[in-house]
């Protein structure tokens, strides 16, 4: 009786792992270990790509942040100007100080917007170069073979692999890095040395020469003087050098086709006036 129910018992078959890593083949890949990927598969390779495309970013990412932090040091709080040998009303030595701040201020700033262009430009050359050797290595695998005998997983790793080269190829001269970047760098350095002139000034009650450019005499500034010339000086740093270059895209065919349409394209001055 016993042996009879068991008999009748349906019972679970275990397959070799061997053909269940073939079952899984055939889910990916036509015609099973001959090679072509379904649609499964395609999306397994792209999403793979994706998912290394983005960690590389993110590594380049903290690597470039990590340069950029030990070559400008970690920013400082600010702090107030050294006013124990300084000479004038205590208006005086309050606007100098406000003034001081406001220099370590816009040197924060300008720091800050450096930074990120170097980590974006510096990110986007890497991809650019590791991307389009990716690239390089599949077009010269199916050009052994031509596009039309090629294994369709190999051109689609080349399609993903030369989209994301030309990508990162076109960001740095959309978004100018290298020209911010530079631009912001001159700042940098220009409120470092005005922050140095008023920390000496503090310190000393004058500056080397005539307007500092003579190093071998020191002339002594009233506190006035002094602080109307480091209002100049800071109205004509006073900018935000952040610049793009929308032409790589408006001048683009398909960019244009779709701006000729009306209603897109059109001004106010352009569009007709109600009466």
């Amino acid at each position: 009786m016993t042996s009879s129910e068991n008999s009748d018992t349906p019972r679970k078959i275990r397959l070799p792992n061997s053909i269940n890593s073939q079952l899984l083949r055939l889910k990916t890949c036509k015609n099973g270990s001959n090679s072509e990927p379904t649609l499964l598969g395609h999306f397994l390779i792209a999403g793979s790509l994706v998912i290394l495309i983005s960690g590389g970013f993110f590594c380049l990412n903290w690597y470039a942040d990590k340069k950029a932090k030990e070559w400008l040091g970690s920013q400082e709080e600010l702090s107030a100007l050294p006013s124990q040998r300084l000479v004038g009303t205590a208006a005086e030595k309050t606007r100098l100080d406000e003034q001081f701040k406001e220099i370590q201020l816009r040197i924060q700033r300008h720091s800050a917007v450096m930074s990120y262009f170097y980590k974006q430009y510096y990110i986007s050359i890497s991809m650019t170069y590791a991307l389009g050797l990716l690239a390089g290595i599949c077009l010269f695998f199916i050009s052994k073979v031509g596009w039309k005998d090629a294994n369709k997983g190999l051109i689609n790793v080349f399609i993903i692999t030369s989209s994301a080269a030309l990508f990162y190829r076109q960001l740095p001269g959309i978004f100018r890095q290298d020209t911010n970047m530079a631009a912001n760098r001159n700042l940098y350095l220009d409120y470092i040395s005005l922050k140095n002139e008023v920390l000496s000034y503090a310190a000393t009650g004058g500056i080397a020469g005539r307007d500092g450019n003579n190093t071998n005499s020191f002339t002594t500034i009233n506190p006035k003087i002094f602080i109307y010339y480091v209002d100049q000086k800071l109205a004509k740093l006073n900018q935000i050098p952040i610049d793009f270059d929308i032409t790589r895209v408006t001048e683009t065919p398909d960019f244009k086709k779709v701006n000729s349409v009306p209603g897109i394209s059109g001004t106010p001055e352009s569009l007709p006036k109600k009466e």
